[in-house]
C-alpha cells in the first residue's frame, strides 16, 4: 500500500491489501493517515492535533489486530476564555467524530475472538 492522505480513493489493509470499509465523514478529512509510523510496525490511521481545549485524537492499527485510539491534553497554555468557550461548543461534534473513527478503526482493523469478543483497546 501506498500511504496517502487522499481519501477519495478506497483505503486498503497494508498487511493484507484488503478494501476497508468506507470511511465516516469527519471535518478535517485531512486527519486520516494511512501510513506506517517510523518503527514500520505501527500504523497510524488517523490523527487530530487540533481538537478542541488542546486535546489531540489519534487511531494506530498493529498487524496482530490490535488498536489503540486516544485522547490527551497535550499543552499547558494560559487559558483564554473565549477560546475556551468557542472550543465548549465544538466539544460534542468533535467526540461524534471521534466515537466514529474509533468504531470504524475496530470495524477495519480489529479480530474477533472465538468468544465473539473484540480484542481492540481503547484509551483515554
Amino acid at each position: 500500500m501506498n500511504p496517502t492522505t487522499n481519501t477519495s480513493t478506497t483505503p486498503r489493509n497494508p498487511w493484507t491489501g484488503e478494501p476497508l470499509p468506507p470511511l465516516p465523514k469527519v471535518s478535517h478529512p485531512e486527519n486520516w493517515r494511512f501510513q506506517f509510523e517510523d518503527d514500520g510496525d505501527m500504523f497510524c490511521i488517523y490523527d487530530d492535533q487540533d481538537a478542541p481545549i488542546a486535546l489531540t485524537f489519534n487511531a494506530y492499527a498493529w498487524k496482530n489486530g490490535r488498536v489503540d485510539c486516544g485522547a490527551v491534553s497535550w499543552t499547558s497554555d494560559i487559558l483564554d476564555l473565549d477560546q475556551l468557550e468557542q472550543d465548549a461548543a465544538r466539544i460534542p461534534a468533535w467526540i461524534a467524530e471521534i466515537r466514529a473513527v474509533t468504531q470504524w478503526a475496530h470495524q477495519a482493523f480489529g479480530y474477533k475472538t472465538a468468544g465473539g469478543g473484540d480484542k481492540c483497546r481503547t484509551t483515554n
